[in-house]
């Protein structure tokens, strides 16, 4: 068995008794720590968060070529937990950490388009601001901007982000004063404003989530972390995967040196978790059976895990969770079995707080404080309930959505269920496996023939896990807009506005990739659906590209047909329509061009009340 993999293997198996009695100390443990957390001043938060960053891209899981010394040393005075998962991919394990829920029941079952975080989820930092905490978010915006609110509508109480994608220099960043492009690396800008706000007296306790937007592609770095790498005779490609890591690190650094030069860093909890497994070029050439080969992924795959990103094999879920409090929390290893919608119901756990005091939808996580307090505590969780985001494991989205999630197959996806030791593989086409990852972590014996009852037992919870999420009707479903006027709040893209890949049913050519692209014909259209908050006059505002050389738009809204007022390449405007107090539809619709049509990409659409003090949006 790998080196590397030694602290997975779990205690042999407890008497029952022992584990019971240890469970109830364990409970009364923690009753008294809530007792004398309600008299002490509550801990500051800094949860770090990196992005794609697999398992083996660590030097304290192994890796002797990535150079992390801030991580390696944040490790060793942590509780580190390695038996623990995450998600295929960054916006269904973001969704899981802020809501402490399984992704799927909170709306998200891919990246975007598929990115749809309900509305009615309460994220992380509200539940830190109810307690009187001063709240920050920097970095990637993936489920903390969603739709048509802002970070600061949903708890944060100051946000500075990138303006999309992955611009690792040189960032447009969005703050509540508006979008700005920066000179500089991303990470360093981020790091900066983070440090401030450590650094900065507040008047009680504080919480701060830094998302990071490293090692995410492209790999892009400061040349002075991705020579050392290039001397060592690594590819062009490692060399900038490795220096971008190490710049990260060095950031980490700064963090923590803030903590400690300010006198927080024993009164602050610092947790670290990447959002996924590695990804990179020979990940793209990944074989039928999730088997990754080439020179770069084996010097990162340290541990011989199987699969990457976007997958449900061990490399695309499996991650290092770090927990670090000194004096509370002892460091070393946790081989206690954890996952990403564990970190919420956890870090409130620790920091005293009753997450009854704020309305949420029930946790999937549970707290692993009987883990950090006793490393050698028998701690039973539920299985995590995972599903593949790509290539033939995805849910089958033929147009980029899913008209009619109830009509799913339970044999279509690649569905797993994931204990702490075994793990059950649902394939699609109605076949399946189970791992003991106990001696087989690269998920390469199926054991089905010697545990026959684990695999029934673990075949039929699969299933049942499956049914429960269609039952709910959360899951697989596009957002419906919200038109509610303007919110009064910059920068003015705060204002109602609906994503142009949100909708519900398509016809024709238009496809939805990171954009509705088509409508080049009579008849492509995409149809979207409205609930109407503030009633009175609105104009729609179509953005994206090249919208002056599609077949000629129009819209058809609650039975009104609006035409265009003018139309640029990145914008139609089009005239003012009476929105009612109800649910309705809106159809963009091509029809007939006289020159030959080019497709457009629609990436907005934005509803501006034609008269804001009639339409009460300012009250909002």
């Amino acid at each position: 068995m790998n080196c590397t993999l030694a602290p997975f293997r779990l205690a042999a198996c407890h008497v029952r008794v022992v584990l019971v009695l240890g469970f109830v100390t364990t409970l009364v443990a923690s009753a008294s720590s809530r007792a004398s957390a309600a008299a002490e001043p509550r801990p500051n938060v800094l949860l770090i968060i990196s992005d794609d960053q697999g398992f083996g891209d660590f030097g304290f899981n192994g890796n002797g070529l990535v150079r992390t010394p801030n991580l390696d040393r944040l490790a060793g005075e942590s509780a580190v937990f390695r038996n623990f998962v995450v998600a295929a991919a960054c916006s269904p394990t973001r969704s899981a950490i802020y809501t402490g829920r399984d992704h799927l029941l909170a709306g998200v079952w891919g990246v975007p388009p598929r990115a749809n975080l309900r509305r009615d989820e309460t994220l992380m930092p509200a539940f830190f601001k109810s307690a009187g905490y001063r709240t920050l978010h920097v970095g990637k915006e993936d489920c903390v901007k969603i739709h048509e609110s802002m970070p600061w509508q949903r708890g944060w109480d100051e946000s500075i982000g990138g303006g999309g994608g992955y611009a690792h220099r040189d960032p447009v960043i969005t703050q509540k004063s508006g979008y700005a492009p920066v000179k500089g690396w991303t990470a360093d800008i981020w790091t900066e404003h983070a440090t401030e706000f450590i650094r900065a007296k507040h008047d009680g306790p504080w919480f701060a989530s830094v998302a990071y937007i490293i090692p995410h592609m492209p790999w892009v770095c400061d040349e002075k972390y991705s020579a050392p790498f290039l001397a060592q005779g690594c590819s062009a490609d490692l060399a900038a995967c490795y220096g971008s890591i190490a710049q990260m690190d060095a950031c980490i650094g700064r963090l923590l040196d803030a903590l400690h030069t300010t006198g927080q860093d024993r009164n602050t909890i610092v947790a670290f978790v990447s959002d996924n497994g590695q990804t990179g070029p020979e990940a793209e050439h990944a074989d039928a059976d999730g088997y990754v080969r080439g020179g770069d992924w084996a010097k990162r795959n340290v541990a011989g895990l199987r699969g990457s990103k976007a997958t449900v094999w061990e490399n695309g879920i499996r991650v290092p969770f770090l927990v670090r409090w000194p004096g509370p929390i002892k460091s070393g290893p946790r081989s206690q079995f954890g996952c990403a919608e564990d970190i919420l119901p956890t870090l409130l756990d620790l920091a005293g707080i009753d997450a009854a005091a704020q309305p949420h939808q029930p946790f999937t996580g549970v707290s692993l404080r009987p883990a950090l307090n006793d490393a050698n505590l028998t701690f039973e969780r539920p299985d995590a309930f995972r599903i593949a985001i790509a290539r033939a494991g995805a849910p089958r989205a033929p147009l980029g959505i899913i008209p009619d999630p109830g009509a799913l197959k339970f044999e279509d996806p690649h569905l797993v269920l994931r204990g702490p030791r075994f793990k059950y593989h649902a394939l699609p086409d109605g076949k399946c496996a189970l791992y003991d990852l106990d001696s087989d972590p690269g998920e390469s014996a199926d054991v089905q023939a010697k545990y026959p009852e684990v695999a029934a037992k673990m075949a039929a919870a699969t299933r049942e896990r499956w049914d429960a999420v269609i039952a709910s009707g959360r899951a697989f479903r596009m957002p419906t807009a919200l038109v509610r006027g303007d919110t009064g709040e910059a920068p003015p893209n705060s204002r109602s506005r609906l994503t142009a890949t949100a909708a519900q049913s398509l016809a024709g050519s238009v496809r939805i990739g990171r954009e509705a692209v088509g409508f080049v014909k009579p008849g492509d259209s995409a149809s979207y659906a409205l609930e109407v908050v503030v009633p009175g006059s609105y104009e729609i505002v179509l953005q994206g590209e090249g919208l002056d050389a599609c077949a000629p738009l129009t819209l058809d809204v609650g039975g009104q047909t609006v035409l265009p007022k003018r139309i640029s390449k990145d914008a139609i405007v089009f005239g003012t329509c009476e929105l009612l107090k109800t649910t309705t539809a809106l159809r963009v619709q091509a029809g007939k061009s006289k020159t030959r049509a080019k497709p457009a990409k629609l990436r907005w659409i934005v509803f501006i009340p034609a008269a804001p003090e009639r339409a009460g949006g300012k009250s909002l």
